[in-house]
């Protein structure tokens, strides 16, 4: 799947508990939005990253509550953030849903 290994690394920088930002994140997004066909492979990229990343944690007995800290914040970032405005809203909570937990 193209992009995957570059978003995984990305998201997986992104949530580790001593990141303060999605700067990897935001520099893969800026680099698709403007091209339809890598913004569909994106999309589907950062899907799938954020499953591997995140929602198969719950497979674990516990989560270390940074860990969880950073991933509301990935969450939130897809959600709200101005690097992802080439996703609809749909889009962007279906990926944030799997950021473990169901997005408000």
């Amino acid at each position: 799947l193209p992009f995957f290994s570059d978003l995984d690394n990305a998201i997986a920088a992104g949530i580790a508990p001593t990141a303060g930002n999605f700067a990897q994140l935001s520099q893969l997004a800026s680099s698709s939005r403007s091209n339809a066909e890598k913004a569909a492979l994106f999309k589907g990229a950062l899907l799938a990253a954020v499953f591997h990343e995140c929602f198969l944690l719950k497979a674990l007995k516990d989560i270390p509550k940074s860990t969880l800290t950073r991933i509301r914040e990935l969450a939130a970032y897809i959600l709200k953030s101005k690097d992802l405005n080439f996703m609809t809203n749909e889009e962007r909570r279906l990926v944030a849903f799997f950021c473990l937990e169901e997005p408000k």
